[in-house]
């Protein structure tokens, strides 16, 4: 029963397994140490795909050398708090991770996982698909055109456009078209499903200028999105950040 549960709090997070068996300098060690690798990694470096999996890689490891080291050290000393206290610090722990860790603590990163609500943004993004966005509280003043956009309306749903369009730029769209500045935009992006195409629906816009500290967003998937076309222009102050990676589709 003391191998489970020494196992079982070093998964939970590194160092609880050592506390349980009395090692408090080993087990503070390891708690810092998997705090500062975690935070590392999904806090202050350059999110790609490549870190996204060493993240997981290098947490990994600190998790099964932590359940090893723990073992071995009740093995030689056998001297462990009650399994009691050992069931207890696990509830706590889980309880932790639940409503504080997971649920608060990763709001506040830069880099998080969503998953895609809808269809909107097909054939790039496509419903339940899960990627890795950019929530940086800088990105509102440096939105690029071609950003994959995730901003909040008014219900607090999580939505994901495409920006055509920042302050100032003029856009205009006949035909499916879009024009940028009078100029034609190419886009490879774009998706015209015509078993979704709507002849009741006026996909075109006459010619705008977008206001300051507004974008002008469309989804890719043009039949099956109500975007700027419908809704207008989109405050940046809606926008949270934007998508950076997909990183897995069903």
């Amino acid at each position: 029963m003391n191998y489970i549960l020494i196992a079982l709090l070093s998964i939970i997070w590194p160092g609880l397994g050592h506390l349980y068996t009395r090692e408090i300098k080993k087990s503070l060690f390891f708690i810092f140490l998997a705090l500062s690798v975690h935070i590392i990694f999904y806090q202050f470096l350059c999110f790609n795909y490549f870190l996204f999996i060493v993240s997981f890689i290098v947490f990994g490891s600190i998790q099964i050398f932590a359940i090893i080291d723990s073992i071995k050290g009740y093995r030689k000393n056998k001297n462990t708090y009650k399994i009691i206290f050992g069931i207890i610090l696990i509830i706590i722990s889980i309880m932790t991770l639940k409503f504080i860790y997971l649920d608060n603590i990763t709001k506040f990163y830069r880099y998080r996982p969503l998953i895609v609500p809808s269809s909107n943004m097909a054939n790039t993004l496509l419903r339940k698909d899960r990627i890795i966005g950019d929530f940086s509280k800088k990105y509102k003043n440096n939105i690029k055109r071609g950003d994959i956009i995730i901003y909040t309306n008014e219900n607090k749903d999580i939505i994901f456009f495409r920006c055509i369009a920042i302050g100032n730029d003029i856009i205009s769209i006949k035909n499916d078209n879009v024009y940028l500045n009078n100029i034609l935009l190419e886009e490879e992006y774009k998706y015209l499903d015509k078993t979704l195409f709507n002849e009741n629906m006026n996909y075109d816009l006459s010619e705008i200028i977008i206001q300051e500290n507004k974008v002008f967003l469309l989804g890719d998937n043009r039949y099956n999105s109500r975007d700027s076309r419908f809704m207008g222009q989109i405050s940046i102050n809606n926008i949270i950040g934007k998508v950076l990676f997909l990183y897995l589709r069903e």
